[in-house]
């Protein structure tokens, strides 16, 4: 077989349930000059099984088997195995439009990576899909680094599935992910992509469906220990990042300010969501991020937009989880 223009990377871990509509979403594209690389990362469900029967059909599918080494391991073992010209790292409980490969391979040109928009798809467990696009301005660096601007930047940076990457590039700058994250690990890796100096640019697109079902359905979800670490890990990461394009003190002290509540908000929602933990263990829990240095430094000199967000940064600025705990309760209790 030739060699393909896309290699496409699809970890699967226990997804049974969506694979045939991740692997119908490559088959339907109107590019068709791929290899599909199914890494099983050790599922003990029928996933294996599932991959292998659109793999017996189609050449261009094969299945790659590994012992379960999380998330990054698996992304790194389908990166070794790809000879396509570009690679594409696809989340296999998501799903992509027909236009998709065309799309991003025809507007990649001489930038190392290309960046896309995507769907939200908001999944029920009875199957009713809701759906907000967000699709980036066009544009590529030296980026405007005005709020705006940079707002849109982080909101589409710091994934790896809406992106088409040459292969070349991520090979020659040694570009793997780190083992073991959880969360953070497309930060983690693309604050070492940016540091290559790539040539990028987004594209007016949005071709991505990006799902997000209800936590319960997924079994990976649960609340897990390493979050308050990862999280502010990830803070660090997004500063490092945004710190390469943002040089207005002004502009970055907002942009600090945003992704700190952004963080701190998402960890106590699933302290009080996901946690079996005491009443006790879950205000130890965010005490733990809220007064962490990192949170109080992007957090000085910063109040945000509406009420609920300027009463959980008080909070915060007040050192005070056992107030934010209440508010938690209190939205739990009204939801």
């Amino acid at each position: 077989m030739k060699q393909p223009v896309v290699s496409i990377i699809m970890p699967t871990y226990n997804v049974e349930a969506f694979l045939d509509e991740s692997i119908g979403s490559v088959l339907a594209q109107t590019f068709q000059d791929w290899e599909l690389l199914v890494v099983d990362d050790g599922s003990t469900d029928n996933s294996n099984a599932v991959a292998r029967r659109y793999a017996q059909s189609d050449p261009r599918i094969m299945v790659l088997e590994k012992p379960n080494g999380g998330l990054s391991d698996a992304r790194n073992y389908g990166l070794q195995h790809a000879v396509g010209k570009y690679v594409h790292f696809f989340d296999s409980d998501d799903a992509i439009v027909p236009e998709f490969y065309e799309t991003l391979v025809g507007a990649i040109g001489d930038d190392d990576f290309i960046i896309c928009g995507y769907y939200r798809d908001y999944v029920t467990p009875g199957g009713n899909t809701s759906t907000r696009i967000l699709k980036p301005v066009a544009m590529r660096p030296p980026l405007p680094s005005d709020m705006d601007h940079m707002t849109q930047f982080g909101r589409f940076f710091n994934y790896a599935w809406n992106k088409l990457f040459k292969t070349e590039f991520l090979v020659n700058n040694k570009l793997e992910y780190e083992k073991g994250l959880s969360i953070i690990e497309d930060k983690e890796f693309m604050s070492r992509v940016i540091m290559r100096n790539p040539e990028f640019s987004f594209i007016d697109f949005a071709g991505y469906r990006y799902k997000i079902r209800q936590r319960e359905t997924l079994g990976n979800n649960r609340y897990s220990p390493d979050l308050i670490t990862n999280l502010i890990r990830g803070m660090a990461l997004q500063d490092q990042i945004l710190s390469a394009f943002v040089h207005d003190e002004s502009t970055m002290r907002r942009l600090r300010g945003t992704i700190a509540i952004n963080e701190s908000k998402w960890a106590c929602h699933c302290i009080t969501t996901f946690s079996d933990m005491s009443r006790d263990e879950q205000i130890e829990d965010m005490g733990d991020i809220i007064n962490h240095p990192t949170t109080q430094f992007f957090l000085k000199g910063y109040w945000p937009d509406g009420i609920e967000n300027k009463i959980f940064v008080a909070f915060a600025k007040m050192r005070s989880p056992k107030l934010i705990h209440w508010l938690y309760s209190l939205k739990k209790k009204h939801s």
